[in-house]
C-alpha cells in the first residue's frame, strides 16, 4: 500500500513559490524559522502521526523515497527518523529490502491488550476520583442506555 502523496507541508516560500518555506508542519502545528526542529524529528514526528492516524498498516513497505517526498524533504532525515523509530520498535528493516511496518504476533498483541487494559483501568479510577456528581450522573447515564442496548 502506498503513502498517499498529500504533502505534510504546505506553505510555500514569499520569494521561491515553488519551494517549501522554512515553516514546517509537525503533528498539525506548525514550527517557524525561529526555533527550528531538526528534519530528523520533523520526519520522526511526522511517521508517528501517520501511525497515530492509522495511514501506515502492519505489513507496509516504508519507502523512505516517498515519504521524503510526501515531507518535502531530503531522503537522509527520513531514513534517520525510519532508523529511530526501528529502535523503538514501530518499524522493522531487512537488509535490501529496505523498511517495512512490523505485523504484530499473538503473543504482542495479548500483551498490548493487557497493557491498555490496565492503563483503561487506572484512567477510570483516576478520572472518576476528579469528576463531579453532575458528570458521574451522566457516565450512570450512559451506562443504563448502554446495558438496555
Amino acid at each position: 500500500m502506498p503513502i498517499s502523496s498529500t504533502p505534510a507541508i504546505t506553505s510555500r516560500g514569499p520569494m521561491n513559490p515553488g519551494r517549501p518555506s522554512r515553516q514546517r508542519l509537525v503533528s498539525g502545528r506548525r514550527q517557524s524559522t525561529s526555533q527550528p526542529i531538526p528534519l530528523a524529528d520533523a520526519a520522526y514526528h511526522e511517521i508517528k502521526r501517520m501511525f497515530l492516524l492509522n495511514e501506515l498498516v502492519a505489513g507496509q513497505k516504508l519507502r523512505y523515497q516517498d515519504i521524503a517526498r510526501r515531507l518535502l524533504m531530503s531522503q537522509t532525515p527520513v531514513i534517520q527518523a525510519l532508523t529511530r523509530l526501528e529502535n523503538e520498535g514501530l518499524v522493522a528493516s531487512e537488509a535490501n529490502k529496505g523498511f517495512y511496518v512490523p505485523e504484530l504476533d499473538l503473543e504482542e498483541a495479548r500483551q498490548l491488550y493487557d497493557v491498555r487494559l490496565a492503563l483503561e483501568v487506572h484512567l477510570v479510577q483516576v478520572s472518576a476520583g476528579r469528576a463531579t456528581p453532575r458528570q458521574l450522573g451522566e457516565v450512570e447515564e450512559l451506562m443504563d442506555r448502554h446495558r438496555k442496548v
